[in-house]
């Protein structure tokens, strides 16, 4: 049992570093952002790919591939979001364009690192023994500091003069920028400062479970689906939602089938979404 959960609590980090990403940039600028999963993709297989085939410290090819996710949410920012913004395109028009980013990082990683599955080492061999279970000291790392981004990131937005140009943004683009706040620039932070959040949480879930370039859509998904069940308005819920599903897929897969776990994943966002729909649709009804 302690075994499970703690392999649940290690994959719910991450879905919940990619259901806080999707939070705070849709907080900010009422985008979303799909792309998220693949700053997860790129950071973790880099990452495992330099430490392999260039043979750099296991500390340096995780800082390489958080800068390829830093990189990527600099590249979807400038070069894909701002000029649809500019432009004033249409809120589905954005998301495609994220979503096609997704795909973009997927072919070029494929291209470039191969379809070959890579493991990053972990930090530490350390094993810790918990409940008679012997554990890797990389789940508790991951775990944690999955607490630390989580609390970091509610104390940006309450606590900082950017969290609060950021809620400004949301509000009221209009408004924020009569007051000198410019929204391109909050959104673009926002996107650049989540694609750092998946790129923790990739080179630290890399030496637990293989990185490969076709989970980048994996991450997004499971992300967005942890957001919704964490209500999608704030971090607390994001993490909650996270660690939730992380639960729920490692007992899935120990006492039903592995086989199913993607199915009960999507099941799960399509019964949220349509709750979500009938109590909308209830409350104008009202």
């Amino acid at each position: 049992m302690a075994d499970l959960t703690f392999i649940g609590l290690s994959l719910g980090s991450v879905y919940a570093l990619v259901a806080i990403g999707f939070i705070l940039v849709y907080r900010t600028s009422g985008v979303l952002n799909f792309a998220q999963g693949g700053f997860v993709m790129v950071a973790g297989l880099l990452g495992a790919w330099m430490a392999e085939q260039v043979k750099l410290p296991v500390a340096v090819a995780a800082v390489v591939g958080i800068g390829a996710a830093f990189l990527a949410g600099g590249l979807l920012a400038v070069g894909v979001v701002i000029p649809l913004w500019r432009r004033r395109a249409p809120e589905f028009e954005i998301i495609l364009a994220t979503l096609l980013f997704l795909l973009g990082m997927e072919n070029v990683s494929l291209n470039l690192l191969g379809s070959q599955p890579r493991s990053l080492p972990p930090v530490s061999e350390a094993r810790l023994w918990l409940g008679g279970i012997s554990l890797p000291a990389q789940y508790l790392l991951l775990f944690a500091v999955t607490l630390l981004l989580a609390y970091f990131s509610h104390q940006l937005l309450r606590r900082t003069d950017l969290g609060l140009a950021m809620r400004a943004v949301a509000e009221n683009p209009e408004v924020s920028r009569i007051l000198g706040i410019d929204p391109q620039r909050v959104g673009a932070l926002a996107i650049v400062g989540t694609a750092i959040l998946g790129g923790v949480g990739g080179v630290l879930i890399a030496p637990i479970q293989y990185a490969a370039f076709n989970l980048g859509v994996v991450y997004s998904v499971k992300g967005f689906t942890a957001a919704i069940l964490g209500g999608f308005s704030s971090v607390g819920g994001a993490l909650a939602g996270g660690l939730l599903l992380g639960l729920l897929e490692a007992f899935t897969a120990r006492y039903v089938s592995s086989v199913y776990l993607d199915s009960i994943v999507l099941m799960i966002l399509l019964l949220n979404l349509v709750v979500r729909a009938r109590r909308l649709q209830t409350s104008e009804l009202k």
